[in-house]
């Protein structure tokens, strides 16, 4: 993960105080450049709700990288690398807004659910705060668990964190992998599948599966003994 996608995680920009904060327009692009220490001097693109940046040695104008490596000593180094993290904290902290998720499909995916089942996130574990679970009302069993995970974790072929959603499929779950469901993270994968929320499923196929697993929530009604 890069500086910027570091610092600026969880976060939605509010383009008129970018404006004002000295971002100007271009084409389709918001761009900022500011020397952020002495030699030193950075240029911000924000596009797509996306924001990168590139640091440049002022003398020479080419881009600096030295200070992107991992395990990167010196006081040099460190000195440039943390002058433009604060900068980047900056704009941050005046630009910007935290949101719950990393996803624009988990914004859209929770609203769905707080409007269908009435079910707001519970954040339950202090080690884990972006973890949450949705509940049924009735029965206040859990049908939902919406998780930041590294992609990794549920299809090796992949890295980079991401939000991933567990529901309860049953019988049904073989079904539902076969449309880009994933073996259950950290639940048994005969009844649970992962669902990785960037936008890969559409949203009806999503919202599709939770319906089921909405419905397992409320367990099967035991068979009343016969009368005597």
């Amino acid at each position: 993960m890069s500086l910027e996608s570091e610092v600026f995680k969880r976060r939605i920009f509010d383009e008129e105080r970018l404006l004002a904060y000295g971002f100007e327009r271009v084409g389709d692009v918001l761009v900022c450049r500011r020397e952020f220490t002495d030699g030193f001097y950075a240029v911000l693109s924000y596009i797509c709700r996306e924001m990168s940046g590139k640091v440049f040695d002022a003398e020479t104008n080419e881009e600096y990288t030295v200070f992107r490596l991992d395990g990167v000593s010196g006081a040099f180094v460190i000195g440039v690398r943390n002058a433009y993290v604060s900068w980047l904290e900056e704009i941050r902290d005046l630009c910007s807004t935290e949101r719950l998720y990393l996803t624009e499909q988990s914004e859209r995916i929770t609203a769905a659910i707080l409007a269908r089942y009435g079910a707001s996130p519970e954040f339950l574990w202090k080690r884990f705060p972006h973890y949450c679970v949705f509940r049924n009302a009735d029965t206040r069993k859990w049908f939902a668990i919406l998780m930041d995970l590294d992609r990794s974790k549920v299809t090796p072929e992949e890295t980079g964190v991401t939000d991933v959603m567990n529901v309860k499929l049953d019988d049904r779950t073989a079904e539902f992998a076969a449309k880009g469901a994933y073996p259950c993270f950290h639940m048994n994968d005969r009844h649970w599948a992962s669902l990785i929320l960037d936008d890969r499923l559409s949203d009806d196929l999503v919202l599709e599966m939770l319906e089921i697993s909405y419905r397992l929530s409320f367990g099967k009604k035991k068979k009343r003994a016969p009368s005597v």
